[in-house]
């Protein structure tokens, strides 16, 4: 199949584009390079041979950088440091990157520990099983 590569930055077969530059090419789009570059630094970091420091250098742009923050800071609340991830998390809360789940994921889990614990009591003469 021949794959449109339009300057639209579809991926449809050439048939189905209606893009009036579309171009034909033997093989599909791939994510750019520095999205790549940004994957394989997350799968080094997550399989232990990159620190959270050197994550976080080798971030190309703020996406990226705000997705290193945002893992390493929910990788600190799982290991038991949940004061360390909040500071991470408002951090990436705060982020410009407004398009990425991670800031959206980060906002509602400092929205959800700000809200008050509730403390539902059973009456006394209920038994659960």
């Amino acid at each position: 199949m021949t794959w449109c590569i339009p300057r639209c930055g579809c991926s449809y077969s050439r048939k189905s584009c209606a893009c009036p530059a579309a171009a034909p090419s033997k093989t599909p789009t791939r994510p750019s390079t520095t999205r790549r570059a940004g994957r394989r630094g997350l799968r080094a970091w997550a399989t232990g041979r990159l620190t959270d420091a050197e994550l976080l250098a080798a971030a190309k742009d703020r996406s990226q950088r705000t997705e290193a923050i945002f893992y390493a800071a929910m990788a600190r609340h799982a290991q038991g440091s949940p004061e360390d991830a909040k500071a991470g998390l408002e951090q990436v809360a705060k982020s410009e990157a407004i398009d990425l789940v991670e800031v959206s994921i980060a906002r509602d889990l400092l929205a959800a520990a700000e809200l008050p614990k509730k403390d539902f009591k059973l009456p006394p003469n209920v038994v659960v099983p």
